[in-house]
């Protein structure tokens, strides 16, 4: 677990300093950069990457994304 903790601790770092120094869109860009290295890492560490991720998105996003009506509900509500 350390050594993929080292790989992507420099990313975030790299992505917090690069605030100081860069214009908003390289640091959008360092952002997709660090993202994709987690991912990679992720994927190494697990052979169910995919499902332990989506796990854990569906799991963050409930605590810290306002609730929104599945799609079929939001337009069914709007439909005469």
């Amino acid at each position: 677990m350390a050594q993929w903790k080292s790989a992507v601790t420099p990313a975030l770092r790299r992505h917090v300093e690069l605030q100081v120094v860069v214009g908003v869109r390289d640091v959008q860009a360092e952002v997709v950069d660090t993202a994709i290295t987690a991912l990679v890492a992720l994927a190494r560490m697990r052979p169910d990457a995919a499902e332990y991720f989506a796990g854990r998105i569906t799991e963050k996003s409930s605590r810290f994304l306002p609730q929104q009506p599945a799609f079929d509900d939001a337009v069914s509500a709007e439909l005469p």
